[in-house]
């Protein structure tokens, strides 16, 4: 699976839909997402409803377990990498 930036990308493409236009559409700033979907930026709670509000086939629930996994597996790889 890819991370949140991915499955927020293609979701987007998925519905036919613009970065910018999702943005303007759901007050999120055009830069904070760019920094989620390049991963230097954690997604919030309120930005992942937003985009489930505004692309009803992305589901908030689903993006927020893909970034806990992710931040899980980052953790238990920094735990293999100080043994």
């Amino acid at each position: 699976m890819g991370d949140v930036g991915d499955l927020i990308r293609q979701g987007l493409k998925d519905a036919g839909r613009l970065q910018a236009s999702v943005c303007r559409a759901s007050g999120i700033s055009e830069k904070h997402l760019s920094q989620v979907l390049l991963g230097r930026c954690r997604l919030s709670v309120q930005i992942a409803v937003r985009l489930e509000m505004e692309v009803p086939t992305m589901s908030a629930e689903a993006l927020l377990i893909a970034q806990v996994r992710e931040e899980i597996a980052d953790y238990v790889k920094g735990m293999s990498d100080e043994v």
